[in-house]
């Protein structure tokens, strides 16, 4: 099986992304825990904590499974959105703007993956 290296590059570039994406969001969760932003026993925190889980799970299997990445990554979205709406009391929204670049790469992947095939 021969695999067209226009193809293989771009998916190295998503994968780039998504490792530049999750340095930022280690960084993000690493200041949230000194800062106080999210309390580690509130539904917030603790939400926060399983997509960023989620999210780790994703980027780690990038490399085996383009859509199920893509599936992951549009999961987390979804979820993110969910904690934003329902469950964060106060000043919500910044979670759904900041995963768009999260929902773009989901989309991408997910494009990806079914292209391979």
């Amino acid at each position: 099986m021969k695999i067209d290296m226009k193809k293989q590059r771009s998916i190295t570039t998503l994968q780039y992304i998504s490792l530049t994406y999750a340095i930022l969001y280690i960084l993000f969760i690493w200041s949230s825990d000194f800062n106080g932003a999210y309390p580690k026993l509130s539904a917030e925190g603790i939400g926060v904590y399983l997509l960023f889980v989620l999210f780790v799970i994703g980027v780690s299997i990038s490399w085996y499974s383009k859509k199920l990445t893509g599936i992951l990554f549009l999961i987390w979205y979804a979820g993110m959105m969910f904690l934003e709406l329902v469950i964060v009391e106060k000043d919500g929204g910044f979670g759904i703007i900041t995963g768009i670049p999260l929902l773009i790469l989901g989309i991408l992947f997910f494009r990806k993956g079914n292209k391979l095939k």
